[in-house]
């Protein structure tokens, strides 16, 4: 009996009967968890990165007289965005919840009884609303809902709250990447601004003592999207990181410094006492020989940590270098 009303509440609690409700049957629900954990893995770079981008983006970049315009280009980005789920009937209607009290959030519920059910609710300020509207700028309700829905799809189906609390520090990464993305595409799109234009948003991030451009970020991003064809790829490419100014490669806490110089000391004094040792046997003994050899390859792997603490230190350089591609809420 408790299956059967478990499945009713599943089917009544969804988008269908609810709007913006998305549970366990739900085509939308955790349908890009595998993006959002891939980010995860990279958490040593990207909790700096959800600081430095999320907490600083500048959303209300539209002149209030192109409101109409940047509603009707943000509708048809949204509209194209959930047509992958047509036969599912998601639609601009049910895909989010759109409240007049001036919210806009996305809420995981856990709670399992007989009233409720495993559900991801977003939950986006109605189209007009005051709250899309600040200092004579306006951000796209559209984009905010693709912002909150993209939330949905990465929310992976069935974890807990205290489960999903271990991404906290990152579950704003692609979908702050993404919001960007496409304000910069309307905003383009809605002043006839070439795409590949950088455009001035008067508004920068600082990460790892580089500062990047709000336009600049979006351009770039939007390029190497299309290298990689998908969003999640292109933000853990070598080239997003070099962007970034992180090294390739992220060591432990302790000095790279300290550590190559102590092996290639070690190496060298390892093969400077097997060496004493020869002089005093005619017949070298086992010993003496394992003392140089392994000596010899301490001292390689400390030279080997020399030359990576240099190709780390040359981020600076390279980046300075690198040119943008060519192209051919938690929640807001």
């Amino acid at each position: 009996m408790f299956d059967k009303s478990r499945s009713q509440l599943e089917l009544y609690n969804n988008y269908i009967y609810h709007p913006g409700t998305h549970t366990l049957l739900s085509p939308v629900a955790g349908s890009r968890a595998c993006e959002l954990h891939l980010i995860y893995e990279y958490r040593n770079y990207f909790t700096s990165f959800q600081e430095a981008i999320y907490s600083n983006q500048r959303l209300n970049i539209i002149p209030i007289e192109y409101k109409e315009k940047a509603d009707k280009i943000s509708k048809g980005i949204l509209a194209h965005y959930i047509k992958k789920y047509a036969d599912a009937e998601i639609t601009l209607e049910n895909a989010v919840s759109w409240t007049q009290i001036g919210l806009t959030r996305t809420y995981l519920s856990d709670l399992e009884n007989e009233w409720n059910t495993w559900c991801v609710q977003a939950i986006v300020s109605e189209i007009g609303s005051d709250t899309h509207i600040s200092e004579g700028k306006y951000r796209p309700g559209y984009i905010c809902a693709l912002h909150e829905l993209m939330h949905v799809e990465e929310t992976p189906l069935g974890i807990s709250r205290q489960e999903y609390e271990k991404y906290k520090d990152v579950v704003e990464v692609l979908t702050v990447t993404r919001t960007l993305i496409l304000l910069d595409e309307v905003y383009k799109k809605t002043l006839d601004i070439p795409m590949d234009y950088i455009a001035d948003y008067d508004n920068n991030f600082n990460l790892n003592g580089y500062v990047i451009s709000q336009g600049k970020f979006a351009n770039f991003y939007r390029a190497l999207e299309t290298k990689y064809g998908s969003l999640a790829e292109a933000l853990v490419s070598d080239e997003s990181l070099t962007f970034l100014g992180f090294p390739l490669h992220q060591y432990p806490d302790i000095s790279m410094h300290v550590v190559r110089e102590f092996m290639a000391v070690s190496g060298a004094v390892a093969i400077l006492a097997g060496i004493v040792l020869l002089c005093f046997f005619s017949i070298p003994p086992l010993g003496a020989l394992a003392l140089v050899a392994g000596g010899a390859v301490l001292t390689l792997i400390g030279i080997g940590l020399f030359s990576s603490e240099r190709k780390k230190e040359s981020v600076e350089s390279r980046m300075q270098n690198l040119e943008v591609p060519s192209l051919g809420g938690p929640s807001i």
